[in-house]
C-alpha cells in the first residue's frame, strides 16, 4: 500500500465529507485497550436501566470484534439545527429527519471512496447501530473536545453535533487531538435541572431527563416530574446553553430543519397507526406511543392550563393503560388544585 495512495484517499475523503455536509472527519488508530473510566461509570450505576451498555462493554473496548482486522476508525461529525421555539418540548436534534438515516446515507459515500481505492478493504458503518465508544473515538480522531456536559464540542459548530463512524481494515494516518476551549465556562452545569452532570464530564442517567423521557419504560418518579417542565422528548438544556453555538459558522443540512410536531394535547389524540405514520422517519419513535403520551401528561400537569381539562378527562376515561390512566388523573388533580 503506497503512501501516495493513502494520502490521495485521505484527501478524497475530506473533500467528499465537505460535499456531504459533514463539518469535519478525523481518523483514529483502532487500538484495543480497556476503558477504566467507562467501567467505573458502570460500576457506579450511572447507566441506570441501560443494561445493554454493560453487556456490550467488551465490544466497546475491542473494535476488532465488530470488524475483524480493523486498523482505523473514521469519525465524522454532522451539525444539526437549533430547533424551533414553537416546539420547546422536543430536543432540537429530534425536530428534523431521523439522523440515523441521514448519517448512514452520507457515510456510504465515504465507504464507496474507500472501496474504489482499496477494493479488498472491509468496512463497517456505525450510527448508534453498534457498541462503539463514539465520543472516545471522536476525541482521539481530533473531532473536538469533551465539554463539561459530556458531549463533543467544536469551535466552528458548537455543541450540536451528531457523530458516526466507519471502521476499516486499512491504516490511515491518525488525526491530531483538539485542545479543550471550554475554559472556565460552566453554563451547562448550571443549566441541568437535576444535577445529572458529573465533575468528570460524564452524565448520571439516573438523574438525566433525556434518559427518563426517552429510554425509560414505565412511570417517571414524582421527583423528576416537576423538573421535566415542558420536556416531551429529551432534554438538551446543557447543549443549547453552550455559547459556542451562537458562533457556529458551518452550514446545517436541510434534513435537520425543524418540522411541525404535535403539541402535548395532540399527543393524547394519537393512536398507534397515527404515531407510526407521523414518526416513521423521526428519532421520536424511540419513545413509543405510550412513552410520548406519558411525557405529554406530565407536561400538561406542569403547565397547569385548565384548557387541557376536557382532553385529559377524555383520555383518563378511554385509555386502557393503567399507568397512563393514573398519570392522567395525576395531571387533572394537579391542574385543579
Amino acid at each position: 500500500m503506497k503512501s501516495s495512495e493513502i494520502l490521495s484517499l485521505v484527501e478524497a475523503l475530506h473533500h467528499q465529507a465537505q460535499s456531504s455536509g459533514f463539518c469535519c472527519i478525523g481518523f483514529a488508530d483502532a487500538i484495543q485497550r480497556p476503558a477504566p473510566a467507562f467501567r467505573n461509570w458502570l460500576a457506579c450505576g450511572h447507566h441506570s436501566g441501560l443494561h445493554y451498555l454493560e453487556r456490550h462493554t467488551p465490544l466497546r473496548e475491542q473494535p476488532d470484534r465488530l470488524l475483524p482486522g480493523v486498523k482505523t476508525i473514521l469519525v465524522a461529525a454532522l451539525p444539526y439545527a437549533a430547533g424551533s421555539a414553537t416546539m420547546p418540548g422536543y430536543a432540537a436534534y429530534a425536530q428534523g429527519a431521523d439522523y440515523h438515516d441521514v448519517f448512514r446515507k452520507k457515510l456510504s459515500h465515504l465507504v464507496n471512496l474507500i472501496r474504489q481505492s482499496f477494493p479488498d478493504a472491509h468496512t463497517r458503518i456505525a450510527v448508534d447501530s453498534a457498541p462503539v465508544a463514539e465520543r472516545d473515538w471522536a476525541l482521539r480522531a481530533g473531532i473536538g473536545w469533551r465539554g463539561r456536559q459530556g458531549q463533543v464540542i467544536r469551535a466552528d459548530s458548537g455543541a450540536r453535533l451528531f457523530l458516526g463512524e466507519i471502521l476499516m481494515t486499512i491504516q490511515l494516518p491518525a488525526s491530531a487531538p483538539t485542545a479543550n476551549l471550554c475554559g472556565e465556562c460552566d453554563l451547562c452545569l448550571a443549566a441541568c435541572p437535576t444535577g445529572a452532570l458529573q465533575a468528570d464530564g460524564t452524565v448520571d442517567a439516573r438523574k438525566c431527563l433525556s434518559y427518563w423521557t426517552i429510554e425509560h419504560r414505565g412511570p417517571i418518579p414524582d421527583e423528576f416530574r416537576k423538573q421535566m417542565g415542558d420536556s416531551l422528548f429529551g432534554c438538551d438544556r446543557c447543549i443549547s446553553i453552550c455559547p459556542l453555538n451562537s458562533k457556529a459558522t458551518v452550514p446545517i443540512s436541510s434534513d435537520f430543519e425543524p418540522r411541525e410536531l404535535p403539541s402535548p394535547l395532540a399527543c393524547l389524540e394519537l393512536d398507534q397507526p397515527k404515531f407510526i405514520a407521523l414518526f416513521r422517519h423521526s428519532a421520536i419513535r424511540r419513545t413509543g406511543l405510550s412513552g410520548l403520551q406519558r411525557n405529554a401528561l406530565i407536561v400538561l400537569g406542569n403547565n397547569g392550563s385548565r384548557d387541557a381539562l376536557p382532553v385529559l378527562s377524555r383520555f383518563a376515561e378511554s385509555t386502557t393503560d393503567h399507568d397512563l390512566k393514573d398519570l392522567a388523573n395525576w395531571a387533572l388533580n394537579k391542574i385543579l388544585t
